[in-house]
This record gives C-alpha cells, sequence and structure tokens, in this order.
C-alpha cells in the first residue's frame, strides 16, 4: 500500500518517511488506533516504503519488484502475525502448532477486500463465529525464529503484528527481541485498546496514536469513489473518523434511514409505550449493518442537539424533521441523561456486533431511553 492511498494523515506520513530517509527508525513502534482510523494501512504503507528500491520524498515508487511484492501482501521481509484460530483446513504433524501463517492465504484475501478492518471482519472471514482468538507461544517462536534470520530482498525485515491486545503471557517471550532486536529489524505492532496490551510489550515500543480521520478527509475519499457529495458528507458525519464504518455506512443507505431515526426518537419522545414492540420488530428485521447505522444515527443526532443545547447553533446538516427532534432533545434533557443515553445506545451497538437478540434489543432501548427521558 501506498502513503497516497492512505486517507488523511498528513503528518504521520511525514514523521515515517522522514525517519525513514535518516536512518533513524524506532525498532519497535506501536501504532494506536480505534477501527477504521487507519492504524493497519499505515503500516503497510510504512513496510512498503522501507522495502522500496526507489523511494521518494513523499511516497514509495510503486514500480519496482519490492512495491509489486508489497503490494500482493508477498513480500519475503514483511512478516505478519495477527489473532487466530487452529485452520481446520490446514494439517498438521502431531509435534506442529498452528501458526499464523496457516492463516497466511485467507489473511491476503481479507486485506484486499477490508483495508481498513477490524477484529470482527477478520473472525467473519475466518468464519470462526464465536470462538475465542489468540496470538499462541508457537507464534512467539515463529516470530524470534524468523527475526534471526537474514532478510532476503530488503534491507530491513518488518514484522507487522496486528492485535497485540491477543497476546497474552505469551507475549513475554518478545521481550528481548523488541528491546534489542537484530540490526535493521523492525516491529510495528498496530493495536485498538491500550489497556488490553501488555505493560511490558507497552513499556518496549514507542508508541504513535492514531487519532481518528478528519471528517473532511472521509468525506474527500468517498467522493474519489463517486459517492454524490450530500451523502458523502452525511455518512462522514456519522462515521466519526471511522473510515471503516463510512463503508459500513455507504452500504446500508437505502432502507429509509432518515425516516425510521426520526420514527424511532419520536415515539420514544412521545414515551408511545405502544409502538415500541412494532419498533422493536421493524429494527429486528433490518439486519446487523443497518441496525448499528441507526444506532449511530441515534448517537450523531443525540451529540448535536447537546451543541444545539450549549452553543445555540442548529446544525445545517440536518434536514427539517431532523432539527425539530435535536431540538426537542436540547429542550428536555440535562448533560447526564444525555450521557446516559449516549452510553445506553453504545452497549447496544457492542450487543449488536455481537450477534445480540437484537428483538429484545431493541425493545429494551425503547423502554430505557423512554425512562431516562420521561422519567
Amino acid at each position: 500500500m501506498l502513503f497516497s492511498e492512505v486517507i488523511g494523515h498528513a503528518n504521520l506520513k511525514a514523521n515515517m518517511i522522514r525517519n525513514a530517509k535518516s536512518g533513524a527508525i524506532p525498532h519497535a513502534q506501536l501504532f494506536l488506533g480505534l477501527s477504521g482510523s487507519g492504524a493497519l494501512p499505515l503500516a503497510l504503507a510504512y513496510a512498503q516504503y522501507l522495502h522500496c528500491e526507489n523511494p521518494t520524498d513523499k511516497d514509495a515508487c510503486g514500480q519496482c519488484a519490492a512495491c509489486n511484492k508489497s503490494r500482493q501482501l508477498i513480500h519475503p521481509d514483511t512478516h505478519f502475525t495477527f489473532p487466530f484460530i487452529p485452520n481446520p483446513d490446514v494439517k498438521k504433524k502431531s509435534d506442529e502448532k498452528p501458526v499464523s501463517a496457516d492463516w497466511m492465504g485467507h489473511w491476503r484475501k481479507f486485506l484486499e477486500s477490508h483495508a481498513y478492518p477490524d477484529v470482527y471482519d477478520w473472525m467473519d472471514a475466518m468464519a470462526v463465529e464465536n470462538k475465542q482468538l489468540n496470538i499462541t507461544s508457537a507464534e512467539c517462536a515463529e516470530i524470534i525464529k524468523h527475526s534471526n534470520l537474514k532478510s532476503f530482498e530488503s534491507k530491513y525485515k518488518v514484522f507487522i503484528i496486528w492485535m497485540p491486545e491477543y497476546l497474552d503471557k505469551e507475549g513475554n517471550k518478545l521481550l528481548k527481541l523488541l528491546e534489542e532486536p537484530p540490526a535493521d529489524t523492525i516491529f510495528l505492532l498496530v493495536a485498538e485498546d491500550e489497556k488490553s496490551i501488555l505493560a511490558t510489550i507497552l513499556s518496549r515500543t514507542q508508541l504513535t496514536r492514531i487519532p481518528p480521520l478528519a471528517e473532511g478527509d472521509i468525506a474527500e475519499a468517498l467522493l474519489k469513489q463517486g459517492v454524490p457529495a450530500n451523502q458523502a458528507n452525511q455518512v462522514a458525519r456519522l462515521s466519526e473518523g471511522n473510515y471503516r464504518l463510512a463503508q459500513d455506512l455507504l452500504h446500508t443507505n437505502d432502507f429509509g434511514f432518515e425516516q425510521l431515526l426520526i420514527d424511532w426518537w419520536g415515539i420514544i419522545l412521545q414515551n408511545r409505550k405502544g409502538d415500541f414492540v412494532a419498533f422493536a420488530d421493524q429494527f429486528s428485521k433490518l439486519g446487523r449493518e443497518k441496525q448499528k447505522y441507526l444506532i449511530i444515527g441515534a448517537i450523531s443526532l443525540l451529540r448535536q442537539a447537546l451543541m444545539l443545547q450549549q452553543m445555540r447553533q442548529p446544525s445545517a446538516l440536518w434536514n427539517e424533521q431532523e432539527q425539530a427532534v435535536c431540538t426537542a432533545l436540547a429542550q428536555r434533557l440535562q448533560l447526564k441523561q444525555f450521557e446516559r443515553i449516549v452510553s445506553l445506545l453504545t452497549k447496544l451497538h457492542g450487543y449488536v456486533e455481537r450477534n445480540g437478540n437484537t428483538k429484545l434489543l431493541g425493545l429494551n432501548a425503547c423502554i430505557h431511553i423512554a425512562r431516562i427521558i420521561n422519567g
């Protein structure tokens, strides 16, 4: 992946290129960013730049043999580690343990269609449902083994460890390697949740925080895909810096979202308990991605209502009906009520992500939000 293909983050890209050009490359870096922020694309682009035979001051050349191999995720000096379960299609000898390499074919195909993935996308791609993923002791041993080999073609060996949150105590096997790796060996750890990473790993890496993408950068990327300007701006706003979510929203924008959102808030604000069940039934039939889209829209509208309350300025991005809902919420809610409802909706989003019973979840959300608003 080229830096030019990574959305936004101009300053981060410039710093990476500057380090590479000067040779002052930290040997163990942690790219920490929420889902959809672009942490993994940045790591992929950085690895390609380090391997490129003719790098410029702005990007890898994109034409050399090394760039072609990096684009196909087959460069022999880029090594991938990611959470996994044993691959049922790979036969192992009794003394052989499962490792990430058993899934490499799936991984390459996965990244071709998921440039900004999260771990649930990867679970779907592996068809592992709710099985527990892990980065195992055997995988750590593989990393150590490959780190001690000479590079094949490039000056650098680059290890991209995606989701080190899945390293349990086994991760301690990597501590000495992260602290004192062989010459020209670069570790790029890509994570979402700092609190779930071993403290011993954190202390041995240089932290680079990847912020959420700017709304304008997401809108620009969507416009380049041919998305109409109005839709691109709306999706960029709702995605809140998450490009993966923006892509999901594009594919769920054909189910009367705006009217359903208005109807949902209408029955809650008017406390029409008799309509809660009907809404829950409608909600359960939408499908997971559309349900998530609706929840995100509800949270976004709440935040706009809070801004209206605090700043007295309506958002130009909402239509007349949505502005009316924002005004009603702003007039009726106190800050603690806003916080409680956003927390409830965030939990609802997580339950939907994990395939909870959406009819019950929808009904429960209506009841509890109405209680928060109406007492």
